[in-house]
């Protein structure tokens, strides 16, 4: 495999996305990225880096608190190396870090995602809590080691806490009985040793150890030598307290290194979310999405943006190759940025095999190649020489002979710096090679053959970086089929080239226009004129897309109204029959009691008449819910009118309100009784027609102390309204707003569950509000 990272600037890539990862050996181990042309692989880690993304706006960014570069450490337990106490300090981070990730994945992800494709490096993490309580028994988080880490160590600093007592009762004696001698009323410490700021000039005079003098040679300071007895004893002490933390700690390490395999667990895979989550952070920081990825040669990148680029600068391009053609030839002038397509393409085939999100759109495709080839320079900085074509020549012949039949070959200015007729000849030959080995082909170039050459091909096709001749600069948008001009005389023009020269330039171009030139000329007005007319058509056809659409609306909702008086009708007529068949039966009874000369079998006829009255019974109604249908939604106790659907979700008109529902919350319509059958029971909430909630609330712009009282207004108002469905639109931003919200909803008594938009609802940017 060979992958021309350098000159893709691949490398920047990787520098930049090492600075989202929280630990220095992930960053040093993303610097060295490894691209894959495994497509089953390629496709797990992208599958990884999407959720990760989707997780981190969802839930914020995982706490790697505590990941550091714990590899030294790791390699220490494998050596069975006594630990010191920052190594236990490192263990007890990496511990720390390992919890709270537990935590992350069980209250997060867990909750969301039961086959998530993170599953098995949260699975395989082991808090083990063991190790974690024996060091926290021993030491601080600072690193101190307690008293009670054994009863040696204990009696051992008591000890030294009894002597150091004495030695400071002795110096507070000298430091009232030989106040003349002081500079300073204080105990210091000096070599670990408790000394007393005595004036030059009484050095000799109080008696014991110089341990140091100032700076301005005034104050020295000794150590009584009625104290050097007792502050030799504490550093006997001192000696053994140590010996008894080297026991400690290397009791503490045997513990450790029997954990050895969960700790390394640990550790990697600790070190594989960094970097998977690292990858998403600087996804959502370029607008990076999910391609699919094929074997087959095919890219299909759509709104493509190079990632160095400002995003909000950056003209997006499309690319297509591999499926209607293997080549591209593009060309047009210097300033139109077909060295970016080139280099666009090729990195973000880099970026899709290291397992990155790319910033195109989501239905974008990338081929996994074995070898992404490259010889891309600035013609416009090198000298057109015999050695500027050497060099190129020399780099081409390195591609060629590691040539595979799946490889991607990008080659800026193919066949310059030598006379035109040999670079063209050359360059149409090395195109023909590469073609006839299989290989995916993007071309830039100025030579005119090349585009004759691309026309005689079905399996190449010309293209051209779209340059506005009015202004003078390009668009940079990449149009394919279109051929490009140099626009040279009139570039010229337009900077002011005197008319004269102009106009004999024209007469000589027209003079040595061969009837090769003439053609492609020809072709290329013809692709102009084809182009424009296609982009009128689609403009006509847009037009048309929508009058169809409205009429369409107006047609559905006809049919709506239609269907909706004739099931008013079939109401009607239904509590018609009804009301009648009980006044028949009513009267029928009347004539039994009153009369005694009717024969009962004719009393039983009559009732059997009036009850076989035909009755348009609800259950006529298709239970294929269609848009117009009346429905009963359950929840709300009432009836309303299908006005949309999409899938399994059934927009329902009930009262003023459209709120939608799930098949399962509706049935079909029925008499509604107003009034609670039991009236302990909470009644079902009726929107009122004249109330003032609505169904979204937009934040965006709010600040976060703002949040709270705005959305305490919406969710009444909504609350009252009987709605048990409202949108919240936070936007994405810095995600201040969205927390403020979720703070809200887990106080509010209203809120029974939220979730994030999906398609068509503002995805991440939204919060689809469920009320009790």
């Amino acid at each position: 495999m060979s992958f021309d990272v350098k000159t893709l600037e691949f490398n920047k890539i990787l520098d930049i996305l090492s600075t989202y990862a929280a630990s220095s050996y992930s960053k040093e181990l993303i610097k060295n990225l490894e691209i894959s042309n495994n497509a089953r692989k390629v496709s797990q880690m992208l599958e990884e880096v999407d959720e990760a993304r989707l997780y981190q706006i969802k839930f914020n960014y995982p706490p790697f608190g505590g990941l550091s570069s714990q590899n030294e450490l790791i390699n220490r337990i494998r050596l069975r190396a006594t630990l010191s106490i920052s190594d236990f300090l490192a263990l007890k981070d990496l511990l720390y870090c390992t919890k709270n990730m537990i935590n992350y994945y069980k209250n997060n992800i867990a909750k969301e995602n039961n086959n998530s494709a993170l599953y098995d490096y949260f699975n395989n993490l082991n808090g083990i809590k063991k190790l974690s309580d024996e060091i926290s028994n021993v030491m601080s988080d600072e690193g101190e080691i307690y008293d009670t880490a054994s009863p040696t160590l204990n009696d051992i600093r008591k000890r030294i806490k009894t002597l150091e007592a004495q030695v400071r009762a002795k110096m507070q004696e000298l430091l009232m009985s030989k106040a003349k001698m002081l500079n300073e009323n204080l105990i210091v410490m000096r070599n670990g040793r408790m000394c007393l700021c005595v004036k030059a000039e009484y050095k000799n005079v109080l008696k014991g150890i110089i341990h140091d003098e100032s700076a301005s040679k005034t104050t020295v300071y000794i150590e009584p030598f009625s104290a050097l007895e007792i502050s030799n004893r504490i550093v006997g002490y001192k000696e053994e307290e140590k010996t008894e933390i080297a026991k400690i700690l290397s009791g503490l390490s045997q513990i450790a290194f029997g954990y050895e395999l969960e700790i390394k667990n640990n550790f990697n895979n600790l070190i594989s979310l960094d970097i998977i989550f690292a990858k998403a952070r600087y996804a959502i920081s370029i607008d990076a999405y999910k391609p699919s990825i094929n074997e087959i040669g095919i890219i299909d990148v759509k709104k493509a943006r190079h990632p160095l680029l400002d995003k909000e600068k950056c003209v997006p391009i499309d690319i297509k190759l591999g499926q209607d053609y293997e080549a591209i030839i593009i060309t047009g002038p210097n300033t139109g940025g077909k060295t970016v397509a080139l280099k666009t393409c090729g990195l973000l085939t880099l970026m899709t095999q290291a397992g990155m999100l790319i910033p195109a759109e989501s239905d974008s495709k990338v081929a996994i190649f074995d070898n992404v080839f490259s010889d891309i320079g600035d013609e416009q900085s090198i000298e057109q020489s015999l050695s500027s074509f050497s060099a190129h020549m020399t780099k081409v012949i390195g591609i060629l002979n590691e040539l595979t039949t799946n490889s991607l070959v990008l080659l800026d200015e193919l066949g310059s710096g030598t006379d035109p007729k040999e670079g063209s000849n050359l360059a149409i030959s090395i195109v023909e090679y590469l073609l006839n080995k299989k290989s995916r082909v993007i071309v830039t170039t100025h030579y005119a053959d090349l585009k004759a050459f691309a026309y005689d091909k079905d399996n190449i096709i010309n293209a051209s970086v779209e340059f506005d001749t009015k202004t003078l600069r390009p668009t940079y948008r990449l149009l394919l089929g279109v051929p490009g001009r140099s626009n040279a005389i009139t570039i010229a023009k337009g900077l002011g080239l005197y008319e004269e020269i102009i106009n004999r330039s024209i007469e000589l171009n027209e003079t040595n226009h061969t009837d090769l030139s003439l053609m492609l000329s020809k072709l290329d007005d013809q692709n102009t004129m084809l182009s424009e007319q296609i982009a009128k058509y689609e403009k006509e056809n847009l037009v048309l897309s929508e009058k169809v659409a409205k009429l369409t609306e107006k047609e559905v909702k006809l049919a709506n109204e239609y269907e909706s008086f004739i099931n008013k009708a079939k109401k009607e007529a239904n509590e018609i029959l009804l009301k009648a068949q009980e006044e028949a039966l009513k009267l029928i009874e009347e004539i039994q009691n009153k009369s005694n000369e009717i024969k009962e079998h004719e009393i039983a006829e009559l009732k059997h008449k009036t009850r076989s009255l035909e009755v348009m019974e609800e259950s006529v109604l298709t239970h294929e819910f269609n848009v117009g249908d009346e429905v009963y939604v359950k929840g709300w106790q009432r009836n309303g009118r299908i006005t949309k659907i999409n899938k399994d979700k059934y927009e329902v008109l009930v009262g003023n309100f459209t709120v939608e529902f799930a098949k399962n919350e509706l049935g079909l319509p029925k008499v509604v009784n107003q009034k609670p059958v039991n009236s302990r029971k909470k009644p079902a909430p009726t929107p009122p027609k004249a109330s003032g909630a609505k169904l979204e609330c937009d934040l965006r712009g709010f600040r976060y102390e703002e949040v709270a009282p705005e959305l305490d207004r919406f969710i009444d108002q909504a609350y009252l309204a009987g709605l048990n469905q409202i949108y919240v639109i936070h936007g994405f931003g810095t995600g201040a707003v969205r927390k403020a919200c979720y703070e809200f909803f887990k106080k509010c008594p209203h809120v029974k569950q939220t979730r994030f938009g999906g398609e068509g609802e503002g995805l991440n940017g939204v919060t689809v509000v469920y009320l009790k």
